[in-house]
């Protein structure tokens, strides 16, 4: 019988992954010029807005009918 474990290696690395991403472009803004850094704010805004809509896709998708 196997052993339940909470948390594994896996979840570790999901959570340094997922910290790196968010920290990477805070990082990279902060050491941009004012204009890049305005251009670095919308293209992630423009990311963002392209996986909602995503998601609102997906969402529809699994809706029963």
């Amino acid at each position: 019988m196997d052993v339940f474990v909470p948390y594994s290696g896996l979840h570790a690395l999901a959570l340094v992954v997922c910290a790196a991403l968010i920290a990477a472009p805070s990082l990279l803004g902060r050491a941009l010029p004012p204009a890049a850094e305005t251009v670095l704010r919308r293209m992630l805004a423009a990311l963002a807005h392209l996986l909602l809509a995503r998601l609102q896709h997906l969402v529809e998708l699994a809706r029963p009918r």
